[in-house]
């Protein structure tokens, strides 16, 4: 917004976009999570677990988009044209790609370090790690449920988004702090699910 010379509708799409990496990098965390009887949670995981998740999370995904692009009105330069030739010629900015590439390799780089190196595969249970993503996604919907009130209600939105990126900062740093906590606090013995 500051720096990019984005708009409120700009960082809610980040925002969406973030919601989408975090349901992408669950799914190999599952995959990978260390478990009892690896062949038979394997098939447990591949043909429910993953499935169920990827069903689940898509439709929030889904839902969360439709409500961006759709209820919201965001305009990017949308052509003249009708609603369904518009959709496929949506104009993001450069900024905006960048963003998401770099939220994708941060995540991907604290997957790695977390989960393999850090050793949280084998501090997990897998109920656990298919119901994880959903508390930092709710905190995802929290700030930009505000930044659209914030939006409304202010005569400044780049006060209202200001306030809604430090918010969602420190939502991210607190949940990203319980998410680490827990996983070392309790021990995997391999006997449940």
């Amino acid at each position: 917004m500051l720096c990019f010379d984005w708009d409120a509708s700009t960082i809610i799409v980040l925002y969406w976009a973030e919601t989408f990496v975090i349901g992408f990098y669950n799914i190999p965390k599952i995959l990978f999570l260390k478990v009892p009887n690896p062949f038979f949670f394997l098939v447990i995981k591949l043909f429910v677990v993953i499935p169920l998740f990827t069903i689940i999370f898509g439709l929030i995904i889904t839902i969360e988009g439709f409500y961006v692009l759709i209820l919201y009105n965001i305009d990017f330069c949308l052509p003249q044209g009708t609603p369904q030739e518009n959709l496929y010629h949506i104009d993001f900015p450069l900024s905006l790609y960048v963003s998401v590439a770099c939220l994708f390799i941060s995540h991907g780089i604290s997957f790695i370090y977390n989960f393999f190196y850090k050793g949280e595969r084998t501090q997990s249970t897998l109920l656990r790690q298919a119901q994880q993503p959903f508390e930092r996604v709710g905190a995802i919907l929290i700030t930009f449920f505000l930044g659209i009130i914030l939006n409304t209600v202010t005569s400044s939105p780049v006060g209202a988004f200001v306030i809604l990126v430090l918010l969602k900062i420190f939502l991210d740093v607190k949940l990203h702090l319980r998410e680490r906590k827990k996983n070392q606090a309790i021990p995997n013995d391999n006997k449940s699910i």
